[in-house]
């Protein structure tokens, strides 16, 4: 966010402490907090000289964090939120250019945002969104909501197919503008009116104005925007991370992406984005192709619908991930959501004799599911949050999803369910069936 105060009218720092804590509130984990940051930005602000200021909100490490600087006597640019204050966003860029460099204040704001779950899908058939038709966007992503995938998942799928099919028609030179650019045109098509905010040798700034999903669009679409932006920018410089610092959906005045090439820094609250892809496959694609997830194995169980069966599970897939070399840590994670996840099945399933347990690993991840052919159960009516820590109860699914990368259910009353879970893994690359595995993705890339 970035707004221009003139502290000398009267109500113009209060207006503004309002509204950078109505910001904080909307990102931060626990909105409450937002409120004690109020009086270190009224602190800063009293303390500059008076007269008007820019203000500009930077939120990309996970604790918020303001930047105050002079500017000249004159007018304040932007949109009026009331007397002697603005909100700049579409003003940022000459104000940076004019006073970025001068001496300003920093406040850090000890109020958290949220870690982001990466999502960086492999692209479905580019043919099937041809560019300029949002209704072929939004028919891909019903079609694998449909499927069991989650509403963010399925917008990602769509981001990263869209963003391979301008990959394909118009190759990327690793330069932020030229990325920027066949964002801003792809965007464009779709509906969306997106500009350049700043750029520099590895980042560029993207403002949006509009929409592309109107108004008001869930906060999962805004995987979307990410994943189209991450993976034009993964195709143009190997690698790229997008930061969703102000979003539409979740009641800012516009979004803003911050897109940097190159290698991810690894920031909790942002998406990072790879080529080729290393995130999961969509739920109908074929896990045994060589050429799209090298060698795999499998391991597939018929079990009671019974809890001592669990430890037995459990004891096989830990044999079976220390065979392949995942460290000891990643394989404790899949253990419990495991665990969880039949836990699950067994208590909400309802009668019946057996459930499946279908486990395959790859070279970067392992995805499994539980499967109950059935009563099914309605696992939207699940605890999405975990619950209290001296709780008996309601800390399975949320257990899952911090456990995991992903967590995806498909259940119907009286037709089944299935738990699939998708972890991205770290090996020990010096075991010998590692190497196997390495030495086969290896084949299967020359063969492509």
């Amino acid at each position: 966010m970035e707004w221009c105060v003139d502290t000398r009218v009267g109500g113009a720092v209060t207006r503004l402490e309002q509204e950078v804590t109505a910001h904080l509130a909307r990102h931060a984990i626990e909105p409450a907090v937002a409120e004690l940051a109020r009086p270190l930005v009224h602190e800063a602000l009293t303390e500059m000289d008076p007269g008007p200021i820019w203000v500009s909100f930077d939120w990309e490490e996970q604790l918020a964090r303001l930047e105050l600087r002079h500017l000249p006597a004159g007018d304040l640019p932007g949109e009026s939120v009331g007397a002697g204050l603005t909100r700049a966003q579409d003003d940022a860029r000459s104000l940076f250019s004019a006073h970025g460099s001068s001496p300003g204040v920093r406040v850090g704001l000890a109020v958290a945002r949220a870690p982001e779950a990466n999502l960086d899908p492999v692209s479905a058939d580019p043919a099937l969104v041809p560019a300029g038709q949002p209704a072929a966007v939004a028919a891909l992503m019903a079609a694998h909501m449909t499927s069991g995938m989650a509403m963010d998942e399925a917008a990602a799928l769509a981001g990263a197919t869209v963003a391979q099919r301008r990959a394909n028609e118009a190759p990327l030179a690793p330069d932020p503008m030229a990325v920027a650019d066949s964002l801003i045109a792809t965007e464009a098509e779709l509906g969306g009116d997106f500009h350049v905010v700043s750029r520099s040798r590895s980042r560029v700034v993207l403002g949006v104005r509009r929409c592309p999903f109107g108004p008001s669009p869930p906060p999962g679409l805004c995987r979307f925007t990410s994943a189209l932006a991450g993976g034009l920018g993964a195709r143009a410089a190997g690698g790229a991370e997008v930061t969703l610092d102000e979003r539409i959906a979740l009641g800012d005045p516009q979004c803003r992406l911050v897109v940097d090439l190159g290698t991810p820094t690894g920031r909790l609250t942002s998406h990072r984005y790879a080529w080729p892809a290393t995130g999961i496959l969509p739920l109908d694609a074929d896990e045994s192709d060589s050429r799209a997830n090298g060698f795999r194995f499998t391991l597939s169980l018929q079990l009671p619908r019974d809890r001592l069966s669990v430890p037995v599970t459990r004891h096989l897939i830990r044999a079976a991930m220390s065979e392949v070399g995942v460290l000891e840590e990643d394989s404790a994670a899949v253990e419990l959501a495991l665990t969880e996840a039949c836990a699950n099945v067994i208590d909400h399933s309802g009668p019946g004799d057996v459930y499946d347990v279908a486990v395959s690993v790859g070279p970067s991840d392992c995805h499994i599911r539980v499967i109950d052919v059935g009563h099914g159960f309605d696992h939207v009516a699940l605890r999405p949050t975990m619950a209290a820590m001296d709780a008996e109860h309601g800390r399975g699914v949320a257990l899952m999803h911090a456990l995991v990368d992903h967590v995806r259910f498909e259940s119907e009353p009286e037709k089944g369910t299935i738990v699939h879970l998708v972890k991205a893994l770290r090996f020990d690359d010096g075991v010998p069936a590692r190497k196997l595995m390495l030495e086969e993705l290896a084949a299967g890339a020359g063969d492509g």
